[in-house]
């Protein structure tokens, strides 16, 4: 008996993962079927094991799929409808707001009133733009990703009054500001239309539906009330089927029909999103031109600073460790010598030649991020580098406690930082400098900005430390401006940041 026990649960374990086991089974004798035969069964048919593990986890995902269908079905029908329930007010008021503030604007443009109200408009037009697509989105049609809004344009040097009402009048020379109008004009037109629709569908599946309980509630009232004609739709007709009946079945048709309709409709407002707020595919391939000139001009500047930190390291403090080197090595000659006073004046002047070996590596490395805008952000690596430069500074930061930015944000800012003041305390012959850090509120970049109070005369030269400055910020999207007069030198920093941190 003891072979049979144990047989029986490998026989049953073949079964299962051997459909060819149960048609050889009634040829032999199941008591005598012994341990190892099965074994070996499963062991000459490896098909067998190979299917048994495909064929136990298909059953689950089915049943799984057909449980999700439904549930998902409703989803998106609550998505749908949520979105189109909103669609005609929605609308209604962009079209309103955009079509009132453009036409008040263009009326006043010449009393230099209609400027900043043509430009409030247009910023009013992104806010809508932005909330529908937040709608679509919730809808389960999200083009944010899709949607790359370039930074707005630095502005060229000039006086602080007019850089600031280049920043506000900078919606008028954006060409997707009037495509968001544009966008809230169409909203309305599109709007209706499927709000309309939708309305439709959704009374004459719920009319439909519920005919079996209103409508004989209407006959009753009819029969009580002799003067109100009671004709429905199949009296109409002359059809000999009760208009419950027909109510009913127009209404399992438009629930049929309704979520595909939905469904559909709300595509057609993505469409138009897309093709109103989505950069065209011209503008792409302009973009695509100019990120591939910007990585062009950052990899050959990062050439070109490789290029010098070799060159400085080579005549700078490599040249210092040789005479150390030497140094010391004197100073042992002249220790085995039994010269100690000898040895300590070179000791004395190797050391000297150490420290200054060690201050240019310093230098050197100042453009190159340290671990302290790593561990503690670029606010805390600019204070701490600001005393080391040369010049006295005096560091702000807008607000005090400076959020992070992205890696490659605080980095391209911290060699602007280094660079602009090395400048200054190379070539300015000021006396102090005053560095600015800030996050202009959904301005969409950060600003660095450095003024000195030197002699000025500061240019941008192909080839030199500022153009080497403007290349590798070009890899990031970032700008630079310079201004520079007899009374000092400004220079303006932008680079672009992700939507999230410039909403902080």
């Amino acid at each position: 008996m003891e072979p049979n026990a144990t047989a029986e649960p490998i026989l049953v374990g073949a079964r299962a993962t051997n459909p060819s086991a149960d048609a050889a089974a009634p040829t032999s004798d199941p008591p005598t079927v012994s341990a190892a035969p099965a074994t070996n069964a499963r062991a000459t048919n490896p098909s067998a094991d190979a299917a048994a593990p495909a064929a136990i986890p298909q059953a689950h995902p089915a049943g799984k799929t057909s449980d999700r269908r439904p549930r998902r079905l409703l989803v998106n029908l609550a998505r749908d409808t949520g979105y189109l329930a909103l669609a005609f007010p929605f609308g209604l008021v962009a079209f309103t707001v955009e079509i009132s503030g453009l036409m008040v604007g263009a009326a006043t443009v010449i009393l230099w009133v209609g400027l900043p109200l043509l430009a409030a408009t247009l910023v009013a037009a992104h806010g809508f733009a932005e909330f529908d697509l937040l709608r679509l989105a919730a809808a389960g049609r999200d083009l944010r990703p899709e949607r790359r809004i370039l930074p707005r344009p630095a502005g060229g040097p000039g006086p602080r009054w007019l850089a600031w009402a280049g920043w506000l009048l900078s919606p008028l020379r954006d060409p997707m500001r009037w495509r968001e109008a544009g966008y809230c004009l169409a909203a309305l037109v599109v709007g209706t239309l499927t709000w309309s629709l939708g309305l439709i569908l959704w009374c004459l599946t719920v009319f439909g539906l519920t005919a079996p309980i209103w409508e004989p509630i209407t006959d009753r009232l009819a029969v009580l009330n002799p003067n109100v004609e009671n004709q429905g739709l199949a009296d109409f007709l002359g059809w000999p089927v009760p208009n419950w009946l027909v109510y009913l079945v127009i209404g399992l048709a438009a629930a049929v029909i309704t979520p595909s309709a939905l469904r559909g409709l709300t595509a057609l407002h993505a469409e138009v999103a897309r093709f109103l707020l989505l950069p065209s595919q011209e503008a792409l391939t302009r973009r695509l031109a100019e990120v591939q000139r910007s990585r062009e001009r950052a990899q050959s500047a990062e050439a070109q600073s490789l290029r010098r930190i070799e060159r400085d390291i080579h005549d700078g403090p490599q040249q210092q460790l040789v005479r150390l080197s030497m140094d010391l090595g004197t100073a042992q000659r002249r220790l085995t010598a039994n010269e100690p006073e000898a040895a300590q004046s070179v000791l004395t002047e190797a050391r000297s030649r150490l420290d200054q070996a060690i201050g240019e590596l310093r230098a050197l490395t100042r453009g190159v991020a340290p671990p302290i805008l790593h561990d503690r952000g670029l606010g805390a690596a600019l204070s701490a580098a600001a005393p080391t430069l040369g010049v006295p500074t005096q560091v702000e930061l807008a607000p005090p406690d400076f959020p992070r930015l992205p890696q490659a944000a605080e980095t391209a800012l911290y060699f602007a930082a280094s660079e602009l003041l090395a400048n200054v305390a190379k070539h300015a012959g000021a006396h102090s400098a005053r560095l600015s850090l800030s996050v202009p509120a959904a301005a969409g970049f950060a600003e660095l900005s450095v003024h000195d109070d030197g002699h000025g005369g500061a240019v941008v030269i192909p080839g030199h430390g500022l153009a080497g400055l403007a290349d590798r910020l070009a890899g990031v999207d970032g700008s630079v401006d310079i201004t520079s007069s007899d009374s000092g030198t400004r220079a303006v920093v932008r680079v672009p940041l992700p939507r999230s941190q410039s909403d902080q």
